[in-house]
């Protein structure tokens, strides 16, 4: 937790620096371009305590299918 993010990615229009209040989650989904996450004002952050699971596998599109978060911790 609190490390800075250094995947390879485009934010589009999105400038500037995020704090992430103690306690919660900057989520981002990966269709960057449609998706509804924490770079929109709508969603924001998640409170940590309201995350239910965390994913395992990436199945779609099926050519791509993959285990993933295996390295995640707790």
């Amino acid at each position: 937790m609190g490390q800075p993010l250094t995947e390879d990615f485009k934010l589009e229009d999105y400038t500037g620096e995020t704090v992430v209040p103690k306690g919660q989650l900057f989520v981002m989904g990966d269709n960057r371009r449609n998706s509804l996450d924490s770079r929109s004002p709508m969603l924001g952050t998640a409170p940590y305590n309201q995350v239910v699971g965390k994913a395992e596998l990436a199945y779609w599109p099926l050519e791509k299918l993959e285990v993933i978060g295996s390295d995640l911790k707790e």
